[in-house]
């Protein structure tokens, strides 16, 4: 006899109860494939559009640019590898690809089919480094000190450091070293010309974007939160440099998104948070002595001989 019975759906990983959309069922690696092939495939048009105008057109593929990025980043931490071991093997082959691509980029004078490529290939060698990095973590419990180390190196060294002055002396190397957003309709000029860059975001923030992302899949914390609270608040420190023309370092947002969706995960005991705030006055004091460092050497004031 036929059965009547309403079909019954198992769980996914989506929700209780919620049907399976083409897209999930996909296997992590072709998702990845899909996804990188589209983030190429933005980089190389956006370039070429001109029927939108600035700045709607700046904010607007900014916004599409960075977050088909995260995207590519989430899937990337959501493959299945074994340990550190496979990891670092992902991320000396990606890195490789991106070193012979930079190659390529510079015989080729900035042609935009190497500057697709370069962008490609150091993507995801940064999400294969920051997966890395986090399957070397014992426990949860760390993430706060690293999120808090990183935030404090970034903004001295955006703000008073290397990656300052950098960003003055030096704009085209600091834009080989992270992943360029580029100005709508810049290529038109001349065909296959290097397009202009609107803005960056450097290789250490997808670092961390893959290091949050893949420490909160690990341990079981709240992954798609987490990727969209670092996404919404990557956005906004853009948008207000493509605004304002102020340089902000990425990582207060990326880390500061990563700490707020998981607090409830990390738990200290008494002899660890009095470890943890010892750990905090020594990264004061260092940040401390390397700013007024950093004060003397931008005045051009020299160390007194002994």
């Amino acid at each position: 006899m036929p059965d009547n019975r309403a079909p019954s759906h198992r769980p996914t990983e989506q929700g209780e109860g919620e049907l399976c959309s083409p897209w999930s069922r996909l296997a992590p690696e072709q998702r990845l494939g899909l996804m990188l092939a589209g983030y190429a495939i933005l980089h190389a048009a956006i370039p070429q559009i001109t029927v939108v105008p600035r700045p709607v057109s700046d904010v607007l593929f900014c916004g599409l640019t960075v977050g088909l990025a995260a995207f590519v980043v989430f899937e990337l931490c959501g493959l299945a590898l074994g340990g550190p071991g496979e990891w670092a093997k992902l991320a000396g082959a990606a890195f490789f690809l991106w070193a012979f691509s930079l190659g390529g980029l510079l015989l080729s004078h900035g042609f935009l089919g190497s500057v697709v490529v370069a962008n490609v290939c150091q993507l995801v060698f940064a999400g294969a480094l920051g997966g890395l990095f986090a399957s070397l973590l014992p426990e949860a419990k760390l993430i706060p000190p690293v999120a808090v180390t990183v935030v404090l190196i970034d903004w001295i060294g955006v703000n008073y450091g290397f990656v300052g002055r950098m960003l003055e002396q030096r704009p085209e190397l600091v834009t080989h070293m992270a992943q360029a957003i580029p100005v709508a309709g810049s290529a038109l000029a001349s065909a296959g010309a290097a397009p202009r860059v609107l803005a960056t975001v450097g290789l250490g923030d997808w670092l961390f974007i893959a290091f949050f992302l893949s420490a909160a899949k690990r341990f079981s914390l709240n992954e798609r939160p987490t990727l969209y609270a670092m996404l919404g608040l990557t956005l906004v420190g853009l948008w207000t440099v493509i605004l304002t023309d102020v340089a902000l370092p990425g990582l207060p947002f990326i880390a500061g998104a990563a700490l707020l969706c998981n607090l409830r995960h990390f738990r200290y005991t008494r002899q660890e948070k009095i470890a943890l705030l010892y750990g905090a006055l020594f990264l004061a004091a260092l940040a401390a002595a390397y700013y007024l460092g950093s004060l003397r050497f931008s005045a051009g004031e020299e160390v007194p001989k002994r």
